[in-house]
């Protein structure tokens, strides 16, 4: 009996040495074919897991009913701030050679030194965009204008909220939606400049009806066209304002500034009316120029604009205004053609203007602003675009031309 003992320890010992041995020896290297089928086979696993997953979730819920209980609603998962928040912008470098003579008029404040060739950074801007729901939308603008100052400011702050998918209101401080050419982002525009009467008041132009820029603050209520019925019916915009653009209020001025603009869309461009009612209260951003009352003046004006593009190689576009600012009863208008090229992504443009910004000059010289221009905007890619214009102005009876060579980077 005791050799069956030894013999039987034997085998055990034996036996638990190979499994040790094993353990330690490297496993043997599979084929790329075991391995696939390995991967599947633990995909298949996967899908039994899962699928076992599911019943028992299926019968905890039906568990829960019996007791009169929910399952909680599960929790969604917040979006990244990325999702939320985009930032873009532009700005224009340009180079203006300026080949009129100092202005000059016997009336008082339309003295000024000729205007010397430069470079200058014309505008900056940059927009951030943050979409806080699926109603809300805040838009943050910080800007630089012009070329005397490395000045900067904000130009856009403000909130738009949709009440409907038809309805949205904005509060805050926000362009003007007055005709075409203000409302416009100056990235889209061709020109160089908007048109004198609507923005004058530098580069040897008399002040327009927005010599403060199309920023003011106050409330918009819009009402937008579903996607069915964009062609047909009518965008309106009413809005109330300071009437003091980017400042603020002047003391003891309790007035507001009205607007109202209806645009339509067709299918061949766009057209509607603009209307505005307020006054301006002096300040530091009101233009020397002549005969201008003292205290607040009046700020009314009305136009109305179109713009035709159909084709998509040719386009005409045309604005006509008129009104009271700084004390003296205005008019102006342009038209402006474009032609878009074939074979390479650029756009032949030109524009004639006239501005009369004291339409009753009896008693005052008159400052009667002319100008024709021509130019090429050139598209490098999608970011950059290269624009030279020459102007053939003249105001009050003398030359006031420019040329000009001007870069664009958008973002």
């Amino acid at each position: 009996m005791r050799k069956w003992y030894v013999a039987l320890l034997a085998v055990t010992l034996m036996t638990a040495l190979h499994v040790v041995w094993a353990a330690d020896a490297p496993a043997p290297k599979m084929t790329p074919e075991e391995i696939r089928a390995k991967c599947a086979e633990i995909d298949v696993k996967c899908s039994l897991i899962m699928s076992n997953v599911q019943e028992l979730q299926a019968l905890k819920a039906s568990l829960l009913a019996q007791l009169g209980e929910g399952a909680p609603p599960p929790t969604a998962a917040a979006k990244p701030w990325n999702e939320k928040v985009a930032i873009s912008g532009y700005f224009q470098n340009r180079f203006e050679h300026f080949a009129g003579t100092s202005y000059s008029l016997t009336a008082p404040g339309h003295n000024g030194p000729k205007l010397e060739d430069q470079f200058t950074l014309r505008r900056m801007y940059v927009n951030l965009l943050v979409h806080a729901s699926d109603n809300a939308t805040a838009v943050i603008t910080w800007s630089r204008d012009g070329g005397a100052t490395l000045t900067a400011n904000w130009a856009n702050a403000y909130l738009d909220y949709k009440l409907s998918p038809t309805e949205t209101v904005r509060f805050g401080q926000a362009s003007t939606w007055f005709g075409l050419d203000e409302q416009q982002s100056s990235s889209q525009r061709l020109p160089f400049e908007r048109a004198a009467f609507q923005d004058g008041g530098g580069r040897d132009k008399p002040p327009g009806l927005f010599f403060g820029g199309p920023y003011d603050k106050g409330m918009w209520w819009v009402h937008n066209p579903t996607a069915k019925n964009y062609a047909s019916q009518p965008q309106v915009i009413l809005g109330v304002v300071n009437g003091a653009f980017r400042e603020a209020v002047t003391a003891g001025d309790n007035s507001r500034t009205y607007s109202a603009d209806v645009r339509f869309h067709p299918s061949w461009g766009t057209f509607g009316v603009s209307w505005l009612n307020g006054d301006f209260s002096q300040s530091a951003t009101a233009p020397t120029y002549s005969t201008v009352p003292t205290g607040p003046f009046a700020r009314h004006a009305f136009g109305g604009f179109v713009r035709y593009e159909k084709p998509k190689s040719w386009a005409l576009q045309s604005e006509i205004g008129g009104g009271v600012n700084m004390g003296h009863t205005f008019s102006g208008w342009y038209a402006q053609a474009e032609k878009m090229m074939v074979k390479c992504p650029g756009t032949f443009f030109t524009r004639y203007e006239e501005y009369e910004p004291n339409t009753d000059n009896a008693t005052n010289v008159s400052d009667m602003y002319k100008a024709w221009l021509v130019g090429y905007a050139h598209n490098l890619d999608a970011n950059n675009k290269v624009t030279a214009q020459w102007t053939l102005g003249r105001r009050g009876g003398m030359d006031e031309d420019e040329a000009g060579l001007q870069w664009q980077y958008g973002f």
